[in-house]
């Protein structure tokens, strides 16, 4: 995501694009969140130990996707701890950002 003020905000799928990204830079907010199923997704009879065994999973692919971004672990922290959303600070996106300015893209 590229912004040109605070007001800008990329969130959820757009923050592992930016994740993805070889060279990264953003002026806008950057939020995360857990991983939230879809409403309706999954067997809603399926046992406690299943969904467990599911969320386990998904959260495996999510670690696995974003080390191949090469994705600072601090980040995992946030999107695993956060019950809600939650929006890097100024330092955070300092570390995020691999360049300075849109001139060094």
């Amino acid at each position: 995501m590229v912004g040109e003020s605070e007001t800008q905000t990329c969130a959820s799928a757009c923050a592992l694009i930016f994740m993805a990204g070889v060279e990264r830079f953003s002026e806008g907010k950057l939020i995360v969140h857990q991983y939230l199923p879809t409403p309706g997704q999954g067997d809603a009879n399926a046992t406690w130990d299943a969904a467990f065994i599911g969320v386990q999973s998904m959260i495996g692919e999510i670690i696995t996707l974003l080390n191949s971004f090469g994705t600072p672990r601090f980040v995992f922290e946030r999107i695993f701890s956060s019950p809600n959303l939650y929006a890097f600070t100024e330092a955070e996106m300092a570390e995020l950002n691999t360049v300075s300015s849109l001139d060094e893209m």
